[in-house]
C-alpha cells in the first residue's frame, strides 16, 4: 500500500483520502512522525513527559491533514509543519499558566472540532458526550463545572493506557489515528475505547 502512496504528492493524497480512501491518513501520520520527532524535541512541558510532547504534535499533524486546503494553504509540508508547531506551543502555554496542572493530568475542556478551548459550553459538552458514546447528548443539561467534574471522575477511573486513548479521543481522533500516534494495534484501542465508554456511562445520568 504505501509503495503506492509514495508515488503521488501529498497534495494528491490528501485529496485521494478526503474522496474516502482512509488509509492514506495512516501512511501520512507515519510519513511525517519524524517531523513530529524533530519538532517536539525543542519543547519541554512541566509536568510531561516526551511521549506527551509527541501526542501532542500528533495531533497537530492530525489537524493538518484535516484542514489542509489545496490552492490556498502552502504546500502540505510546510502547513503541517506549522500546525505541529502550534499545536506544540499551544499545550506549552497552557502548562506554564499559573496554577494549571500538569498537561497529562488536567482536566481538559478542549473537545472543539479544532481542540481548542473556548465556545459555547452546550457545544463543548454535547461533542464530548458523543464521544463518550452518549446517543443523544443535547438531552443532557449541564454546565462547564460539572463538565470537567464529569471529565475528572472518569480520568479517575482508567488505567494510565486507557487514559492515553481518553485524551486523545476528546482531541476529536478516531481509532486508527490513535493507534498509529501511540504505536498500538487498532484491535488494541478499540477495545480500550469500548472499555472507556463503559466506565463513563456510569458517570452520565441520561
Amino acid at each position: 500500500m504505501s509503495k503506492t502512496y509514495e508515488n503521488f504528492t501529498d497534495e494528491e493524497l490528501i485529496r485521494k483520502l478526503r474522496g474516502g480512501e482512509e488509509d492514506i491518513m495512516d501512511y501520512l501520520l507515519n510519513k511525517y512522525k519524524n517531523l513530529v520527532k524533530a519538532q517536539a524535541g525543542s519543547y519541554f512541558i512541566p509536568g510531561a513527559d516526551e511521549q506527551d510532547i509527541l501526542q501532542e504534535g500528533m495531533i497537530g499533524l492530525f489537524k493538518a491533514i484535516r484542514d489542509f486546503e489545496d490552492g490556498k494553504d502552502a504546500c502540505f509540508s510546510t502547513f503541517a509543519r506549522l500546525c505541529i508547531s502550534r499545536n506544540i506551543q499551544t499545550a506549552v502555554n497552557k502548562a506554564n499558566r499559573k496554577k494549571q496542572e500538569p498537561l497529562n493530568t488536567s482536566v481538559s475542556l478542549s473537545v472543539g472540532s479544532d481542540g481548542e478551548e473556548g465556545g459555547e459550553v452546550e457545544g463543548l459538552a454535547v461533542a464530548g458526550l458523543r464521544r463518550l458514546g452518549v446517543d443523544n447528548p443535547e438531552h443532557i443539561l449541564i454546565d462547564r463545572e460539572n463538565y470537567a467534574q464529569l471529565l475528572k471522575s472518569v480520568r479517575g477511573d482508567l488505567s494510565s493506557s486507557e487514559m492515553e486513548v481518553f485524551n486523545l479521543m476528546l482531541s476529536g481522533l478516531g481509532y486508527k489515528e490513535i493507534a498509529t500516534i501511540l504505536g498500538k494495534e487498532s484491535k488494541s484501542v478499540d477495545n480500550a475505547i469500548s472499555r472507556v465508554k463503559t466506565k463513563a456511562r456510569k458517570y452520565i445520568a441520561v
